[in-house]
């Protein structure tokens, strides 16, 4: 995967070997669904990590405090991997206009169902985000929590590219992805997720285009909650506005992939880099600033 080696997924390679920049697949959807269906409806399956309950009140706020407030509040929202809800009842309590929560589990949506059926402003939807399909212009917001990773470059390719219609001029993208390898700890059979760099996020993100209109991204972000309690910085958000694609290069027409590609090639050989200096040094071990700034660093996000 790029980082040092351990037992989970390479970056962009799932444990069951099928290519992060293959097509859609009857077979690659089945296995995604198989895969969730061995796990509950509940925070701990949801957050995949026994630590979930500690974890999940520090995350959302971090979460909320960071989407514009202006995004959602009066505005329609469309959250995909909405799971049981845990972003439906916060965005619905924040003051969204109206929010249409997906998942392709049956089982997690009645669970959201249950949640949250009771709000006016709230509709569950169980659906294939590889196979949905909105009106032009028909949300403000798009947010998208722990759902890329789940599916392959083509695939995100085609839905930031439907999303990008969706949204209504000026409209919103979040997206919040495991970067390099899994969060949680859970243990788990077997391991699907496609596990991207930041960098390679920000690419697929950057080089989509539909209808004259792209992201721009506006921020970045590591999630503190998972570095404070995890020592995990690869918990990573991005917020992207929808705008006018003014470029006229041809090469801003090209697929992203390959784009993504080079990226991943470029981020491989820092990683490598990342790998030796920690061979030298110890595992995690990594600043250009020495021992000092990195408990500088350390310090400030209050890991130490």
């Amino acid at each position: 995967m790029g980082p040092p080696k351990s037992n989970e997924s390479q970056v962009a390679s799932p444990a069951n070997g099928h290519d992060a920049t293959g097509n859609t697949s009857p077979a690659i959807r089945h296995k995604m669904k198989q895969y969730w269906k061995v796990y509950s409806p509940s925070i701990e399956s949801m957050m995949l990590s026994h630590d979930a309950p500690q974890l999940a009140g520090d995350e959302q706020r971090e979460v909320m405090n960071y989407l514009p407030q202006r995004a959602y509040a009066g505005k329609k929202v469309l959250e995909l991997g909405a799971g049981i809800g845990r972003y439906t009842s916060l965005l619905c309590d924040a003051g969204a206009g109206h929010v249409i929560a997906v998942d392709f589990m049956e089982s997690y949506t009645k669970e959201n169902q249950r949640i949250n059926g009771h709000r006016d402003n709230a509709t569950m939807l169980c659906a294939d985000v590889t196979k949905l399909n909105f009106q032009p212009q028909s949300f403000d917001l798009i947010f998208s929590n722990w759902l890329l990773m789940y599916l392959t470059n083509k695939e995100v390719d085609s839905l930031l590219q439907r999303a990008l219609a969706w949204l209504r001029p000026g409209g919103y993208l979040f997206v919040r992805e495991s970067c390099y390898h899994q969060s949680g700890n859970l243990k788990r059979q077997e391991n699907p997720t496609l596990y991207r760099s930041p960098l390679e996020y920000a690419s697929i993100i950057s080089c989509a285009r539909a209808e004259g209109a792209r992201y721009r991204i506006l921020k970045t972000k590591n999630l503190v909650t998972y570095i404070k309690h995890n020592r995990n910085p690869n918990q990573l958000c991005f917020v992207a506005r929808q705008e006018p694609d003014t470029s006229t290069d041809a090469a801003s027409a090209v697929d992203h992939s390959s784009r993504v590609a080079e990226t991943s090639a470029l981020t491989d050989m820092a990683l490598q880099r990342i790998m030796l200096r920690e061979a030298i040094r110890g595992k995690t071990w990594c600043s250009e600033g020495g021992k000092d700034v990195a408990e500088v660093l350390a310090s400030r996000s209050g890991c130490v």
